[in-house]
């Protein structure tokens, strides 16, 4: 795993276009954890694009506000494939399995792009390059033991996934 973050930590040294990706019927991990990583990567003067397979509620929409609207594969088909297909890094967020993302993941598949899966679910497919799936106790503990804010961002962002989830549902 160490590798792996030094590895995705090179990759992200220079400036890269992005997609970030999450599941059909995008949740509140889904929208908090994909809003979250875009404003972190936007820091390191990435472009950044989120895309969903389809609409996420608008409750959510609070989340977005001072980031480009993501893109709805069901209402732009052919945006979202061409920046799938343009993206030097792909991030796929809360969800383990292509088929979750419904006709994006061929062009996910076959795409060239560095794809870095960050999730909680259990047995993730082997559909990306990096697979970072912490639970939340070894997060907390790897938090804990002083690693650097870049070696633990994937920790961090599983650990946002899980407060936001609590958030959402006190809504």
């Amino acid at each position: 795993m160490k590798e792996d973050i030094q590895n995705i930590k090179l990759k992200l040294s220079n400036p890269q276009d992005i997609v970030i990706l999450s599941h059909r019927n995008p949740d509140g991990d889904a929208v908090g954890s994909t809003v979250a990583l875009s404003r972190f990567l936007k820091k390191g003067n990435h472009a950044v694009k989120i895309i969903y397979p389809s609409e996420y509620p608008l409750v959510f929409q609070y989340l977005i506000e001072g980031i480009p609207a993501p893109l709805i594969y069901d209402l732009n088909p052919q945006e979202s494939l061409e920046a799938i297909k343009n993206a030097g890094v792909i991030f796929l967020l809360d969800f383990n399995a292509l088929d979750r993302i419904d006709k994006m993941g061929e062009t996910v598949m076959f795409s060239k792009a560095t794809k870095i899966l960050i999730d909680h679910h259990i047995d993730p497919e082997p559909i990306a390059d990096f697979i970072i799936g912490e639970h939340l106790p070894f997060a907390a503990v790897s938090i804990l033991s002083g690693l650097d804010f870049l070696s633990a961002f994937p920790i961090l962002l599983l650990l946002l996934i899980n407060l936001l989830a609590l958030l959402a549902l006190v809504i």
